[in-house]
């Protein structure tokens, strides 16, 4: 805050905006911070009826619900009387972005899979195709043929894994459908 900032200030509005934002009341330690080098200070009694008038905005578990299934972090903002109305939500949202990610990891497991699949794949017709290719000895076409089966048997192993990753994006999914609709009570 500048110095006119300082000087116009209403607290108990800074300290309500604060509040209803869900930041802490040590935000006036900032504010006090901020003005202290223009030689203000800030009215905390105001500040504090502010943040707490502030707090009944945010303070609700509806919003808690909403900062947990984004997997953002609780700074204790919410008056004790206020807390745990907004920590049931969080933490049900904190299970909601759990399984969520759980979902997403189990996703880009199964993609990577499916990635060195097609590079695989892609090697095994590239040696193929060099396997009739005019010119090589015997000898040549024996050490392609090789490679080609080692290929493959290393490709067989990746279908087996792709089945189990895809069990387990099916199984992801499906928990985070069933606590989506366990928590729908938030939408």
């Amino acid at each position: 805050m500048d110095k006119s900032m300082c000087l116009a200030a209403n607290w108990q509005t800074i300290g309500f905006e604060d509040g209803a934002a869900g930041r802490p009341q040590t935000e006036i330690a900032q504010h006090r911070k901020d003005c202290a080098k223009h030689g203000i200070t800030p009215d905390l009694t105001a500040y504090r009826t502010g943040h707490d008038e502030g707090s009944v905005l945010f303070c609700t578990d509806n919003n808690g619900f909403r900062h947990g299934s984004a997997g953002k972090n609780y700074q204790n903002s919410c008056p004790e009387a206020l807390a745990n109305a907004f920590l049931s939500g969080f933490k049900d949202g904190e299970e909601l972005y759990q399984a969520q990610g759980s979902m997403n990891h189990a996703q880009s497991n199964l993609n990577h899979l499916l990635n060195d699949i097609s590079k695989l794949q892609t090697q095994i017709d590239q040696q193929t195709e060099m396997m009739i290719a005019d010119g090589l000895t015997r000898d040549e076409r024996a050490k392609i043929r090789d490679d080609i089966a080692l290929m493959q048997a290393d490709l067989a192993q990746l279908y087996v894994q792709r089945s189990e990753f895809e069990q387990q994006v099916a199984a992801a999914k499906f928990n985070y459908e069933r606590t989506l609709r366990r928590f729908s009570r938030y939408n």
